[in-house]
Parts: structure tokens; C-alpha cells; sequence
């Protein structure tokens, strides 16, 4: 066993001393070594977290040119296109959207939005006023928005930081469902 330990540190201190000048070791045995002691690449952590319909989904937030895709690896997806959010696709449903809302801006800046169910069948219309800075009573600042679905009343809401980017939602997905929560973990 002496023996073999001491021609393994011979084998190193060779390789060590070779690397100076010039000489490389090509095998796949070295490139197998070589591989396995070099570092993992650091794994994205889900640090958001979406709460909807009792569930909650760790998801990674990724930016995108239209707005932030709330992702995770087994198919849960939620569109945000910088103000609203307008879609869900849950896991196991083949990337059919549950949830898809269309917003139309009007002329005076209200907004409506159209709720449609996976099936592309209308569940319902609100109507909203624009987005209002608001700080809220934890000093965080944000937007909030009015809506109505008729005799019915809530508000949508958009949380940010000091450098003014998105920590939090909370916004209505589905007509008469509570309103789906979006938040740094």
C-alpha cells in the first residue's frame, strides 16, 4: 500500500512539475479526472414563490423583453407583462393555459379585462382604473389598481423595491377566485 501511495504522489508531482513546461497529459482517463474535480456551475436557486388556489409553486422569475415569466421546471407558468398578469399554464396540462386574460387599454385609461377559461370560453368582464402609485402600510412602494366586475370591488396590486423593481403581485386571475399572490422568497 506504501508503494502504491508513493507512486501516486510521484504521478502528481510529475504532472505538477509538467505543467510548467509546456507538456499536457492527454487521455480520457486525465480528462475524466480533470472533469470530475472541476467545480460544479453555481444552480439557480426558485426564489419566488406563487401561491394560487391553496398551492404554492417555487418558481424562477425570468425577464423577458414583454415582461417576466414566473417558471418552474415542472411546467407551472405564469405570464406578467409588466402590469398584468395575463396567464396561467399548470403542470400536467400539456402547456394549456388555465387561465388567459386579455387586456384592452380605452381612450380615457381605463382598462377592461376579458377572462377566459382553458376552454377560450368568456368567464367574466372587469373593468379598472389605471395603475396609481400607492406606498402601502409596510413602506413598500408600488401600484395599485381599482377594478369591478360589476357590484363586486378588489384591488390589483404591484410591489417594488428602492431600485424600483417588481418584489410582489397580487392580482385577480379568476372571477370570483382569490386573487393569485406573487413574492420574493
Amino acid at each position: 500500500m506504501t508503494v502504491r501511495c508513493c507512486q501516486a504522489v510521484m504521478l502528481m508531482l510529475f504532472v505538477v512539475s509538467s505543467s510548467g513546461c509546456n507538456v499536457s497529459l492527454q487521455s480520457s482517463q486525465y480528462a475524466f479526472v480533470k472533469n470530475v474535480l472541476k467545480p460544479e456551475p453555481p444552480v439557480a436557486e426558485k426564489n419566488w414563490q406563487v401561491t394560487w388556489g391553496k398551492r404554492e409553486y417555487p418558481v424562477y422569475a425570468v425577464n423577458h423583453d414583454g415582461g417576466i415569466y414566473f417558471a418552474n421546471e415542472s411546467g407551472f407558468l405564469v405570464s406578467f407583462d409588466g402590469s398584468q398578469v395575463t396567464s396561467l399554464s399548470l403542470p400536467g396540462a400539456r402547456n394549456k393555459k388555465m387561465v388567459q386574460i386579455t387586456k384592452v387599454v380605452m381612450d380615457d385609461g381605463t382598462i377592461s379585462l376579458q377572462f377566459q377559461n382553458e376552454n377560450g370560453r368568456n368567464v367574466g368582464k372587469h373593468f379598472c382604473s389605471s395603475w396609481q402609485p400607492t406606498t402601502a402600510q409596510d413602506e413598500t412602494k408600488g401600484w395599485d389598481q381599482q377594478c369591478a366586475d360589476g357590484s363586486r370591488r378588489y384591488t390589483n396590486e404591484i410591489r417594488t423595491n428602492a431600485q424600483n423593481q417588481v418584489v410582489a403581485l397580487k392580482q385577480v386571475l379568476v372571477p370570483g377566485v382569490a386573487a393569485i399572490v406573487i413574492a420574493q422568497r
